[in-house]
């Protein structure tokens, strides 16, 4: 019995694009923008590069995809606790502490951020584009962290949550930097407790007694 047409076409592997996105950010954290064929990454998923091409386009397209999903997924370490319902200045201290360990599993993940940042210039505008996209989305979660713990009185008023969250932004990328140059554990520590410098404490004003006057 003669096959059916359907049945006489081969089977195309099918996929989800997310999932190749995020093959692709570890692939990209592994090796850098210049060191990674499309061929690699076609082979990363097991599908051919027509496949590959005609979903993402050259390599460029697919870079540029996947700094949006990395962006959109709070991939860098401790990013997402940001946007948690938890203790704001916890989660600002949490995303500091996850950037310093060289052992946390999202670790795996920064290279994309470092390696991106530090290709050789000029980036293409579309990269350069996509990359200000994550920073930014970076700085706004930094910030409305902030300004939720200033709500809930876990950091002094007079912390201005704009100013604040670009200086941690910039500490924040010095730190995974340093990490992913396999700085000494002493030097990691510094940067973190200079970013905690920019989140003090609130303290509660204080009741001023005085025996003076007599009632």
């Amino acid at each position: 019995m003669p096959a059916s047409a359907d049945e006489a076409m081969p089977r195309k592997k099918s996929f989800a694009i997310e999932d190749a996105l995020d093959t692709s950010i570890e692939l990209f954290a592994e090796r850098g923008y210049q060191a990674t064929g499309m061929e690699e990454f076609a082979c990363r998923l097991g599908l051919s590069r027509s496949s590959v091409y005609t979903t993402f386009g050259d390599k460029q397209s697919l870079f540029v995809q996947t700094l949006q999903r990395y962006g959109a997924e709070c991939r860098a370490p401790g990013m997402r606790a940001l946007r948690d319902d938890g203790s704001p200045r916890a989660a600002l201290v949490s995303a500091f502490e996850w950037a310093a360990d060289a052992a946390a599993p999202q670790q795996r993940d920064q290279g994309l951020l470092v390696n991106t940042a530090l290709e050789s210039r000029p980036l293409a505008p579309e990269v350069a584009q996509a990359l200000q996209g994550v920073l930014l989305g970076m700085e706004l979660n930094f910030r409305g962290a902030i300004e939720r713990a200033r709500s809930a009185n876990e950091v002094a008023g007079n912390v201005d949550p704009v100013h604040t969250a670009r200086a941690l932004l910039g500490l924040y990328l010095g730190l995974c930097t340093l990490v992913h140059s396999d700085a000494k554990e002493p030097v990691l520590r510094a940067v973190v407790q200079q970013a905690l410098s920019l989140l003090p404490v609130h303290a509660p004003d204080r009741v001023e007694r005085s025996d003076q006057g007599g009632g």
